[in-house]
Protein backbone atom coordinates (compact mmCIF):
# COMPACT_ATOMS: atom_id res chain seq x y z
CA UNK A 1 0.00 0.00 0.00
CA UNK A 2 1.56 3.19 -1.18
CA UNK A 3 1.05 7.03 0.14
CA UNK A 4 -0.05 8.79 -2.08
CA UNK A 5 0.27 12.30 -2.73
CA UNK A 6 -2.73 14.86 -1.64
CA UNK A 7 -1.69 18.42 -2.94
CA UNK A 8 -1.68 21.19 -1.15
CA UNK A 9 -3.50 21.12 1.78
CA UNK A 10 -2.75 20.78 5.69
CA UNK A 11 -0.80 19.03 8.03
CA UNK A 12 -3.83 17.87 9.88
CA UNK A 13 -5.18 15.97 6.68
CA UNK A 14 -1.44 14.25 5.93
CA UNK A 15 -1.65 13.46 9.52
CA UNK A 16 -5.22 11.98 8.94
CA UNK A 17 -4.53 10.43 5.12
CA UNK A 18 -1.35 8.58 7.43
CA UNK A 19 -3.31 7.27 9.77
CA UNK A 20 -5.93 6.35 7.20
CA UNK A 21 -3.08 4.36 5.65
CA UNK A 22 -1.82 2.96 8.69
CA UNK A 23 -5.20 1.53 9.34
CA UNK A 24 -6.07 0.05 5.76
CA UNK A 25 -1.85 -1.69 6.04
CA UNK A 26 -2.59 -3.34 9.04
CA UNK A 27 -6.26 -4.25 8.12
CA UNK A 28 -5.29 -6.10 5.00
CA UNK A 29 -1.89 -7.10 5.82
CA UNK A 30 -0.30 -5.28 2.98
CA UNK A 31 3.23 -3.27 3.49
CA UNK A 32 2.77 0.42 4.01
CA UNK A 33 5.33 1.90 1.14
CA UNK A 34 6.47 5.40 2.28
CA UNK A 35 6.55 8.13 -1.08
CA UNK A 36 9.19 9.97 -0.53
CA UNK A 37 7.61 12.67 -2.94
CA UNK A 38 4.70 12.74 -0.73
CA UNK A 39 6.56 13.24 2.51
CA UNK A 40 8.57 16.64 1.18
CA UNK A 41 4.91 17.63 -0.53
CA UNK A 42 3.41 17.09 3.33
CA UNK A 43 6.31 19.62 4.56
CA UNK A 44 5.65 22.22 1.89
CA UNK A 45 2.22 21.91 1.73
CA UNK A 46 1.81 23.22 5.45
CA UNK A 47 5.06 25.96 4.91
CA UNK A 48 3.30 27.45 1.42
CA UNK A 49 -0.51 27.71 3.89
CA UNK A 50 1.19 28.74 7.13
CA UNK A 51 4.52 31.11 6.15
CA UNK A 52 3.95 31.47 3.28
CA UNK A 53 6.99 29.62 1.61
CA UNK A 54 7.16 27.80 -1.47
CA UNK A 55 10.21 25.38 -0.85
CA UNK A 56 11.70 23.90 2.03
CA UNK A 57 14.98 21.45 2.34
CA UNK A 58 13.56 20.18 5.52
CA UNK A 59 12.84 17.10 4.24
CA UNK A 60 10.03 14.08 5.54
CA UNK A 61 9.02 15.23 8.91
CA UNK A 62 10.08 10.76 9.75
CA UNK A 63 13.44 11.52 8.13
CA UNK A 64 16.69 11.55 8.85
CA UNK A 65 16.33 15.40 9.53
CA UNK A 66 12.92 15.53 10.61
CA UNK A 67 11.80 16.44 13.60
CA UNK A 68 9.25 13.09 14.28
CA UNK A 69 10.41 9.62 14.96
CA UNK A 70 10.72 6.99 12.18
CA UNK A 71 7.78 5.19 12.02
CA UNK A 72 9.45 2.14 11.54
CA UNK A 73 12.69 0.10 11.50
CA UNK A 74 12.86 -0.90 7.75
CA UNK A 75 15.09 0.91 5.04
CA UNK A 76 14.20 3.98 3.64
CA UNK A 77 15.24 4.82 -0.27
CA UNK A 78 14.34 8.10 -2.06
CA UNK A 79 11.99 6.17 -4.65
CA UNK A 80 8.98 3.82 -4.02
CA UNK A 81 10.15 1.80 -6.72
CA UNK A 82 13.47 1.18 -4.77
CA UNK A 83 11.58 0.93 -1.22
CA UNK A 84 9.56 -1.36 -3.30
CA UNK A 85 12.59 -3.56 -4.38
CA UNK A 86 13.74 -3.74 -1.00
CA UNK A 87 10.51 -5.76 0.24
CA UNK A 88 11.20 -9.18 1.37
CA UNK A 89 10.46 -11.72 -1.64
CA UNK A 90 10.52 -9.08 -4.42
CA UNK A 91 12.86 -9.73 -7.13
CA UNK A 92 15.50 -7.24 -7.76
CA UNK A 93 15.73 -7.82 -11.38
CA UNK A 94 12.06 -7.57 -12.26
CA UNK A 95 11.62 -5.30 -14.99
CA UNK A 96 8.33 -3.63 -14.23
CA UNK A 97 9.05 -3.10 -10.90
CA UNK A 98 10.16 0.55 -12.43
CA UNK A 99 6.56 0.90 -13.48
CA UNK A 100 5.05 0.82 -10.41
CA UNK A 101 2.12 2.79 -9.89
CA UNK A 102 1.91 5.29 -6.99
CA UNK A 103 -1.98 3.82 -6.66
CA UNK A 104 -4.84 4.08 -4.82
CA UNK A 105 -6.49 7.46 -3.67
CA UNK A 106 -6.88 6.18 -0.08
CA UNK A 107 -10.44 7.60 0.09
CA UNK A 108 -11.49 5.29 -2.80
CA UNK A 109 -14.76 4.03 -3.12
CA UNK A 110 -13.45 0.63 -2.57
CA UNK A 111 -12.13 1.55 1.06
CA UNK A 112 -14.92 3.91 1.54
CA UNK A 113 -16.20 1.18 4.91
CA UNK A 114 -12.55 0.22 5.91
CA UNK A 115 -11.37 3.42 7.13
CA UNK A 116 -13.79 3.25 9.70
CA UNK A 117 -12.86 0.14 10.86
CA UNK A 118 -10.07 -0.86 13.94
CA UNK A 119 -7.24 -3.42 12.07
CA UNK A 120 -8.06 -7.13 14.37
CA UNK A 121 -5.04 -7.32 16.00
CA UNK A 122 -4.11 -4.03 17.73
CA UNK A 123 -6.70 -4.30 20.49
CA UNK A 124 -4.48 -7.19 21.50
CA UNK A 125 -1.28 -6.12 21.15
CA UNK A 126 -1.87 -2.59 23.10
CA UNK A 127 -3.72 -4.42 25.43
CA UNK A 128 -6.75 -3.07 25.44
CA UNK A 129 -9.94 -4.92 26.23
CA UNK A 130 -12.71 -3.22 24.26
CA UNK A 131 -11.17 -0.94 21.87
CA UNK A 132 -13.26 1.78 19.88
CA UNK A 133 -12.53 4.06 17.27
CA UNK A 134 -11.94 7.01 19.20
CA UNK A 135 -9.48 5.03 20.87
CA UNK A 136 -7.94 3.43 18.09
CA UNK A 137 -7.56 6.86 16.19
CA UNK A 138 -5.83 8.88 19.57
CA UNK A 139 -3.48 5.61 19.97
CA UNK A 140 -2.41 5.91 15.64
CA UNK A 141 -2.48 9.70 15.79
CA UNK A 142 -0.11 9.57 18.74
CA UNK A 143 2.16 6.93 16.51
CA UNK A 144 2.44 9.61 14.29
CA UNK A 145 3.63 12.37 15.99
CA UNK A 146 5.96 11.40 18.79
CA UNK A 147 9.01 14.20 18.88
CA UNK A 148 12.51 13.30 18.41
CA UNK A 149 14.61 14.50 21.04
CA UNK A 150 15.90 17.88 19.55
CA UNK A 151 11.80 18.84 18.99
CA UNK A 152 11.25 17.77 22.38
CA UNK A 153 13.86 20.03 23.38
CA UNK A 154 12.47 22.79 21.19
CA UNK A 155 9.15 22.43 22.89
CA UNK A 156 10.21 22.53 26.41
CA UNK A 157 12.70 25.95 25.29
CA UNK A 158 8.84 27.70 24.19
CA UNK A 159 7.46 26.70 27.20
CA UNK A 160 9.82 27.82 29.64
CA UNK A 161 10.19 31.49 26.89
CA UNK A 162 6.34 31.75 27.50
CA UNK A 163 6.42 30.90 31.10
CA UNK A 164 3.68 28.03 30.19
CA UNK A 165 1.79 27.30 33.48
CA UNK A 166 -1.01 24.77 34.48
CA UNK A 167 -4.34 24.69 34.39
CA UNK A 168 -4.34 26.36 30.81
CA UNK A 169 -6.68 26.23 28.17
CA UNK A 170 -5.58 25.85 24.50
CA UNK A 171 -7.32 27.43 21.55
CA UNK A 172 -6.50 26.24 18.11
CA UNK A 173 -8.65 29.24 15.28
CA UNK A 174 -8.95 27.59 11.86
CA UNK A 175 -8.42 30.78 9.93
CA UNK A 176 -7.11 29.74 6.42
CA UNK A 177 -8.86 31.95 2.97
CA UNK A 178 -9.69 28.21 2.04
CA UNK A 179 -11.64 28.16 5.09
CA UNK A 180 -14.59 30.01 3.20
CA UNK A 181 -14.94 26.43 1.27
CA UNK A 182 -15.25 23.85 3.94
CA UNK A 183 -17.16 25.24 7.06
CA UNK A 184 -17.72 28.56 8.74
CA UNK A 185 -14.76 30.76 9.90
CA UNK A 186 -15.72 32.05 13.57
CA UNK A 187 -14.32 35.39 15.00
CA UNK A 188 -12.21 36.18 18.27
CA UNK A 189 -15.22 36.83 20.65
CA UNK A 190 -16.76 33.44 19.91
CA UNK A 191 -13.81 31.81 21.30
CA UNK A 192 -13.41 33.89 24.00
CA UNK A 193 -17.01 33.47 25.19
CA UNK A 194 -16.16 30.17 25.14
CA UNK A 195 -12.99 30.18 27.05
CA UNK A 196 -15.15 32.56 29.68
CA UNK A 197 -17.61 29.49 30.07
CA UNK A 198 -14.08 27.07 30.83
CA UNK A 199 -13.34 29.71 33.34
CA UNK A 200 -16.77 29.39 35.74
CA UNK A 201 -17.19 25.89 34.59
CA UNK A 202 -13.48 24.68 36.13
CA UNK A 203 -12.95 27.40 38.87
CA UNK A 204 -11.16 30.29 37.25
CA UNK A 205 -8.59 29.21 34.67
CA UNK A 206 -6.98 32.58 33.22
CA UNK A 207 -4.20 31.22 31.21
CA UNK A 208 -4.74 30.41 27.19
CA UNK A 209 -2.51 29.05 25.08
CA UNK A 210 -3.64 30.59 21.19
CA UNK A 211 -2.47 28.98 18.28
CA UNK A 212 -3.43 29.84 14.21
CA UNK A 213 -3.19 29.75 10.67
CA UNK A 214 -3.00 33.60 10.57
CA UNK A 215 -0.66 35.33 13.29
CA UNK A 216 -2.99 38.24 12.80
CA UNK A 217 -5.82 36.97 14.41
CA UNK A 218 -3.77 35.95 17.72
CA UNK A 219 -2.12 39.25 17.20
CA UNK A 220 -5.65 41.36 17.44
CA UNK A 221 -6.98 38.40 20.37
CA UNK A 222 -4.36 39.23 22.39
CA UNK A 223 -5.36 43.31 22.05
CA UNK A 224 -8.24 42.68 22.64
CA UNK A 225 -8.71 40.49 25.60
CA UNK A 226 -4.99 40.52 26.73
CA UNK A 227 -6.68 42.57 30.07
CA UNK A 228 -8.82 39.56 31.06
CA UNK A 229 -6.71 36.49 30.06
CA UNK A 230 -3.43 35.60 30.30
CA UNK A 231 -2.09 34.79 26.59
CA UNK A 232 0.83 32.57 25.92
CA UNK A 233 2.03 32.66 21.88
CA UNK A 234 4.97 30.96 20.67
CA UNK A 235 7.68 33.06 20.02
CA UNK A 236 10.07 33.09 17.14
CA UNK A 237 13.40 31.82 17.61
CA UNK A 238 16.48 32.61 15.62
CA UNK A 239 17.76 29.47 13.52
CA UNK A 240 14.51 27.24 14.39
CA UNK A 241 13.00 25.42 11.53
CA UNK A 242 9.07 26.41 10.15
CA UNK A 243 8.28 23.14 10.94
CA UNK A 244 9.25 22.88 14.60
CA UNK A 245 6.67 26.11 15.39
CA UNK A 246 3.71 23.61 13.92
CA UNK A 247 4.32 20.52 15.62
CA UNK A 248 5.47 22.27 18.96
CA UNK A 249 1.50 23.80 18.32
CA UNK A 250 0.17 20.31 18.17
CA UNK A 251 2.56 19.22 21.40
CA UNK A 252 1.23 21.84 23.28
CA UNK A 253 -2.69 21.97 22.30
CA UNK A 254 -1.97 18.02 23.34
CA UNK A 255 -0.89 19.60 27.12
CA UNK A 256 -3.37 21.91 27.57
CA UNK A 257 -5.65 20.91 30.13
CA UNK A 258 -8.94 22.56 28.13
CA UNK A 259 -9.30 22.63 24.47
CA UNK A 260 -11.03 24.86 22.11
CA UNK A 261 -11.02 24.03 18.43
CA UNK A 262 -13.60 23.49 15.33
CA UNK A 263 -13.90 19.68 14.74
CA UNK A 264 -14.13 20.70 11.34
CA UNK A 265 -10.11 21.27 11.15
CA UNK A 266 -8.13 18.13 10.26
CA UNK A 267 -5.28 19.88 12.45
CA UNK A 268 -7.72 21.09 15.55
CA UNK A 269 -8.83 17.21 15.40
CA UNK A 270 -5.06 15.99 15.27
CA UNK A 271 -4.81 18.08 18.56
CA UNK A 272 -7.52 16.48 20.27
CA UNK A 273 -6.36 13.00 19.51
CA UNK A 274 -2.98 14.10 20.91
CA UNK A 275 -4.55 15.91 23.91
CA UNK A 276 -6.81 12.36 24.62
CA UNK A 277 -3.89 10.20 24.60
CA UNK A 278 -2.33 12.62 27.38
CA UNK A 279 -5.55 12.70 29.67
CA UNK A 280 -6.43 9.18 29.55
CA UNK A 281 -8.78 9.13 26.65
CA UNK A 282 -11.05 11.44 28.37
CA UNK A 283 -10.61 14.88 26.67
CA UNK A 284 -12.22 18.17 28.02
CA UNK A 285 -13.00 20.18 25.15
CA UNK A 286 -15.64 22.87 23.17
CA UNK A 287 -15.62 22.70 19.66
CA UNK A 288 -17.43 25.62 17.97
CA UNK A 289 -18.67 23.78 15.37
CA UNK A 290 -19.74 19.50 14.54
CA UNK A 291 -18.76 18.62 11.26
CA UNK A 292 -15.76 16.27 11.11
CA UNK A 293 -14.25 17.67 7.97
CA UNK A 294 -12.09 14.84 7.06
CA UNK A 295 -15.46 12.55 6.01
CA UNK A 296 -17.77 15.11 4.76
CA UNK A 297 -16.95 14.11 1.35
CA UNK A 298 -18.13 10.91 1.74
CA UNK A 299 -21.69 11.79 3.39
CA UNK A 300 -20.76 11.04 6.76
CA UNK A 301 -20.49 12.89 10.25
CA UNK A 302 -18.18 12.00 13.41
CA UNK A 303 -19.93 12.27 16.77
CA UNK A 304 -17.37 11.93 19.95
CA UNK A 305 -19.90 11.29 22.61
CA UNK A 306 -18.93 10.76 26.33
CA UNK A 307 -20.70 7.58 28.46
CA UNK A 308 -19.86 9.21 32.06
CA UNK A 309 -21.01 5.29 33.83
CA UNK A 310 -18.32 3.48 31.66
CA UNK A 311 -16.00 6.55 31.45
CA UNK A 312 -15.40 5.96 28.19
CA UNK A 313 -15.30 8.46 24.93
CA UNK A 314 -16.61 6.84 21.83
CA UNK A 315 -16.83 8.05 18.01
CA UNK A 316 -19.97 7.38 15.93
CA UNK A 317 -21.05 7.53 12.33
CA UNK A 318 -24.00 8.84 10.66
CA UNK A 319 -24.94 10.29 7.61
CA UNK A 320 -24.55 13.85 7.52
CA UNK A 321 -26.04 14.53 3.93
CA UNK A 322 -29.61 15.04 3.55
CA UNK A 323 -30.99 12.81 1.04
CA UNK A 324 -33.56 13.81 -1.72
CA UNK A 325 -35.87 11.07 -3.68
CA UNK A 326 -36.60 11.94 -7.41
CA UNK A 327 -37.36 10.23 -10.23
CA UNK A 328 -36.27 6.61 -8.23
CA UNK A 329 -32.93 7.98 -7.41
CA UNK A 330 -31.64 8.76 -4.11
CA UNK A 331 -29.76 12.49 -4.26
CA UNK A 332 -27.49 14.25 -1.72
CA UNK A 333 -27.34 17.93 -0.82
CA UNK A 334 -23.60 18.53 -0.11
CA UNK A 335 -21.40 21.71 -0.36
CA UNK A 336 -20.07 22.72 -3.34
CA UNK A 337 -16.57 23.54 -3.41
CA UNK A 338 -16.14 23.84 -7.18
CA UNK A 339 -14.37 27.29 -8.35
CA UNK A 340 -17.69 28.78 -9.71
CA UNK A 341 -19.48 28.59 -6.47
CA UNK A 342 -20.47 31.30 -4.40
CA UNK A 343 -21.06 31.69 -0.43
CA UNK A 344 -24.65 32.87 1.11
CA UNK A 345 -23.62 35.58 3.78
CA UNK A 346 -25.62 37.29 6.35
CA UNK A 347 -25.09 39.48 9.55
CA UNK A 348 -25.03 37.36 12.80
CA UNK A 349 -24.64 38.88 16.20
CA UNK A 350 -23.32 41.77 14.39
CA UNK A 351 -20.81 39.40 12.20
CA UNK A 352 -20.70 38.33 8.86
CA UNK A 353 -20.83 34.23 8.82
CA UNK A 354 -20.64 33.02 5.34
CA UNK A 355 -22.36 29.38 4.62
CA UNK A 356 -20.59 27.29 2.00
CA UNK A 357 -22.81 26.66 -1.41
CA UNK A 358 -24.71 23.85 -1.92
CA UNK A 359 -25.47 21.07 -4.99
CA UNK A 360 -26.96 18.01 -5.47
CA UNK A 361 -25.58 14.89 -6.44
CA UNK A 362 -26.14 11.30 -7.14
CA UNK A 363 -25.57 9.20 -3.82
CA UNK A 364 -23.59 7.21 -5.42
CA UNK A 365 -21.31 10.22 -6.23
CA UNK A 366 -22.27 11.14 -9.76
CA UNK A 367 -22.35 14.17 -11.59
CA UNK A 368 -24.49 17.31 -9.78
CA UNK A 369 -27.82 18.35 -11.07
Amino acid sequence: LIWEPWGIVGFGAQLLGLRVGLSLGLQTGRVVVGNADWEDNLVNSELKWRFNLSHSDQGSPWGSGGALQPLSWCAGHHSVEESVRALPGVDMHDGTISNVRVSGDLWGVENKERIFDMPPKVAAVLGRSEPNLFWWWTESTHYLHRPTEELGAFVEGQKARMGWKHPIIGIHMRLGVDKNREAQRFPNKYYIHEARRLRRLFGGVGTVFVCSDRRHAIERMVDEYGDEFEFLVQPRVEGALPMHYVHTDLALLAEADYLILTVSSNFGMAALYLNSWLHAHRPTYISMDDLFEGFRYYGYQMTLTYNPSSGVSDLGLRNCAPQIGYRGDVLLHIEDKGVEAEEVCEPVLGEELCIAPKKVVRKEGGGGR
